[in-house]
């Protein structure tokens, strides 16, 4: 009777405390593994965050296109593998919750994946906690179902890992650049057109030339092509007419690093707060 007891003990739901308390922990360990995504960047030469990370210069990356969206599946299910990690140090004790378990690995990596800022579509940064704790409490009481590894299951898991690794690596190191626009911008017009400037930078070790630059909104875009970006070099200017000085919110640079000419959405640092002064 005791042993019954205390099995059915364990199977019963946490507290929303409980939950709430776990999830918190898993985001702080989540948290941490992105920190130390960081470091290896920085340790095999990768691009480093900058400009508080608007830029999307460490994973997860903002999404632009295919390519940026499985860069960072890698990363995200390391994250959420952590995550998971959190709430089973919280949790372990008196339920079924694991690490290794793939509905909360994935639901959390999912989770972390939704934009929580943006000038796009976004949610509050409450809504994927919130999911966070049902999930974690649903999953509390289901009965883990042992992982089953056969030659087949293991090869293919070793290729995906190597596929993930190798998108995310690339997108990286090809997608090196972010824009830093000017604070001081006078708002008089001239001929109906204002003119904005501020610099590119590079924050790899790989030389950065940039073949051709354009902008939303922007009649001329004033750059040098050929021109080789480093840290602190750059400069550019954006000729805007009145009318579209709102659409201007990134540089679509066409690069070529390492040997290769890829293309990269920069997004600006901040877009124009004022129009043109009448």
């Amino acid at each position: 009777m005791t042993a019954l007891a205390a099995q059915t003990s364990r199977v019963l739901k946490p507290s929303w405390w409980e939950a709430i308390s776990a999830v918190v922990v898993g985001v702080i360990f989540a948290f941490g593994a992105m920190i130390g995504l960081a470091f290896v960047g920085l340790a095999i030469g990768m691009p480093s965050p900058s400009d508080g990370g608007t830029n999307g210069l460490v994973p997860p990356w903002r999404l632009e296109g295919p390519w940026s969206a499985v860069a960072n599946i890698g990363p995200l299910l390391w994250m959420g593998f952590a995550f998971a990690g959190g709430v089973e140090l919280m949790l372990r004790d008196r339920t079924s919750i694991a690490r290794w378990r793939v509905p909360l690995v994935v639901g959390a990596a999912a989770l972390g994946a939704l934009p929580t800022e943006g000038d796009g579509w976004s949610v509050s940064g409450w809504v994927p906690f919130a999911l966070l704790v049902i999930l974690v409490r649903e999953l509390a009481t289901r009965e883990r179902t042992p992982l089953r590894w056969t030659r087949l299951t293991a090869g293919l898991a070793v290729i995906m890992g190597v596929a993930l690794i190798a998108a995310t690596l690339s997108y990286g190191f090809l997608h090196p650049l972010s824009a830093t626009m000017d604070t001081a911008v006078d708002h008089r017009p001239r001929d109906g057109k204002l003119v904005l400037s501020g610099y590119l930078q590079s924050h790899g070790r790989p030389e950065v030339r940039v073949l051709a630059t354009t902008a939303p909104g922007a009649e001329t875009v004033r750059f040098r092509p050929g021109e080789v970006v480093d840290f602190d070099r750059g400069r550019f200017e954006l000729v805007v007419p009145c009318g579209a000085i709102f659409d201007v919110d990134r540089l679509n640079v066409r690069v070529r690093v390492l040997g290769r000419d890829v293309d990269q959405v920069v997004r600006l640092n901040q877009r124009p707060s004022a129009g043109c002064m009448t």
